[in-house]
Formats: C-alpha cells, structure tokens, sequence
C-alpha cells in the first residue's frame, strides 16, 4: 500500500504481452503465484528449461518473482505489484548462490530474446572484503585506496554501460538492486551506470533503510523492509533492496501495460515527478523516492523507438550470452 498499488489496479493490473524476466538465483514454478503466468524458463548453468535448485537459492528468487508479477485473486499469499503481466524466469546462479558475469550476460540475452521489456536484476557484488580492509587504514589510506579502486574497476562499468544501453535502446528497461551493505552503491560496477533504474529501499516510516546503499544514481526506492511475498512451499518475509527492486520492475511492467512507448528516460520521469520523497536525507546517503502507482501528475513523454516485435512462440534453450559478451570488447578506450 506505500506504493498505492490497489488504487492503480482500478486503472490495470497489467497486460500480459508486458514480460518482465527476473534474472536470479532460481524459482519454484510450481507455486500458485506463478500458475498460468510463466511464458519461458532458462537455467544459464546447463542451458536447459529448469530452473530449480537447492530451497535457499530459490527461496530468493521466488519471493523476488512473486513481488513483481505474482498471481491476484488466487485465495492466498499476496499479490504481486502487476499481477497480470507475464514472467520470463532465467536461473543465473549455482547452487551456492554465486552469479558470474558470464552466466548475467547470458541470461540478459534470453530475455532480450523472449521479448522482454523488463528485467529485474536484484544481484551484485559483496563488499565485506572491501569493508573489513578500510577498517585497517587511516582516513587517507582509505580515500587512496578507493580512487585506486575506482579506476581499476572503470573499465568493468564502461562495458556495464554498453551493455545495458544497447538494451534500453531496444526498449528493454532494467531494473538493478542498489545492495544491502549501507555503502554508495557505484562502488558496484554494474550501478555504476545510466542507463538502468538502480533501486533502493525504504522502510515503513518512509526513511530509507538502515542497510540499503546508497548515492545520486539510485534513482527510485520501493519497500524493502519486512517484505511478504512467495517461497518454496508457502509464503515469507524477506527485507533488502531485493525485494525494493521488482517492486519497481512490477511498476515498470504496469506503466508501459498502459504505454507501451514510454522509453528508460521517461519511465524515470514519470516514477521522479510522481513520487514520494524520502525522508531524513542528506546529500551522501541519497536515495530517489519511492514510486506511486496511478498519479495523475503525468510529465510530457517522447516516443524514441518503435518496441522490438515479440516471438509467437516462447523458446526455452538459447545460445550462450555472445552476442551481448561481444560489447566487452567494443567499450571505447578512455579518452
């Protein structure tokens, strides 16, 4: 209800030829959140259809599907934030949990394939190495070891860039988790990017959570705290900026139901001129606000692209990311 989600079903609750694909640890398919909903699945790892695996990885991935698409008016759980979109499940992980650059290309790739028009990436890197290393130096060892880090990863970002921009100019939006370590959220290569919507999370006073990151390229929030969605077998509550995100995802999904021309740079228009502002902000723990469904407050859209045609018929095997892996090498040098 933060996000005014009822009111906005009254308008639509989603139109399925909108497929928001959820690149993740994996997925229980069988759950009634996802019963008639589900258009493909990928399992980057084997290049098969299943996406099933050890409880704790789908557990993640579930309950991040669920928040974005899961079913309405199925007498249990909850709904999802466009519950009549379609989902595309794409399992980039193995069975610990650990997603490789290679496996997210891949998946990106299957659901640029199937037609997608969002995809949620609720994924990133872990900084506790990072952390406990700054905890040993002085401030001016740190501030020199984060320049030295920043201009080691550069590169990573640029071809981050590149890739998510050829997406968004297919009119392929994707929607990032900022990450949970209270830190600027850049220091992740993959956010440290333009041309996707970096999501963080608040709590339900409306501040933003004590764990989220943060900094000026978060540019919408959504609930993270004590979120209720679906696991394996039932339903739970999980908090982090991985619940936040497919909570924009479903926003996206149920905004382009009813426009589907709306580009990246409007979509983030609309959601910043609509939203609500977070409170208790200062400059360096930024997040954007936290969006609202059904505003009427809608800014003046331009129509850049024609949206790529959708496949009749879903496949389930695609070939491995190359086409996508390609742009690694064709990022520009540094001028």
């Amino acid at each position: 209800e933060q996000i005014q989600a009822p009111a906005a079903w009254e308008e639509t609750r989603g139109d399925p030829s909108i497929r928001i694909a959820v690149i993740d640890s994996g997925f229980d398919t069988r759950h009634p959140e996802f019963t008639g909903k589900v258009l493909a699945t990928y399992n980057v790892l084997n290049r098969s259809s299943n996406v099933f695996g050890p409880r704790e990885t789908m557990e993640h991935g579930t309950h991040v599907a669920a928040i974005a698409a899961g079913n309405a008016d199925n007498g249990q759980g909850v709904c999802g934030v466009c519950p009549d979109c379609s989902l595309i499940l794409i399992r980039a992980a193995d069975d610990s949990g650990w997603f490789g650059d290679a496996m997210i290309l891949d998946g990106l790739q299957f659901a640029m394939q199937q037609g997608a028009r969002v995809i949620n990436l609720s994924v990133g890197m872990s900084f506790q190495d990072l952390e406990a290393m700054l905890l040993q130096m002085s401030p001016s060892e740190q501030e020199a070891a984060m320049m030295e880090y920043l201009a080691m990863t550069d590169p990573v970002a640029r071809s981050w860039e590149a890739i998510f921009s050829r997406l968004a100019d297919q009119g392929i939006i994707v929607v990032q988790a900022a990450g949970n370590e209270a830190i600027p959220a850049a220091l992740d290569p993959m956010k440290r990017v333009s041309s996707t919507i970096i999501v963080g999370a608040t709590n339900p006073a409306a501040d933003r959570a004590g764990f989220s990151n943060y900094g000026e390229g978060v540019v919408l929030s959504a609930p993270g705290e004590h979120v209720y969605s679906a696991v394996p077998g039932g339903f739970t509550f999980m908090d982090g900026t991985s619940m936040a995100s497919p909570a924009v995802a479903g926003a996206v999904g149920w905004l382009l139901s009813s426009q589907p021309s709306l580009d990246l740079r409007s979509v983030i228009q609309y959601f910043s001129a609509t939203g609500l502002p977070v409170r208790e902000l200062s400059a360096e723990d930024y997040v954007g606000p936290i969006i609202q469904l059904g505003q009427e407050a809608t800014p003046e859209f331009d129509f850049p692209y024609e949206p790529a045609p959708q496949p009749e018929q879903p496949v389930e095997i695609c070939v491995c990311g190359d086409e996508l892996a390609d742009l690694l090498e064709q990022v520009p040098p540094e001028p």
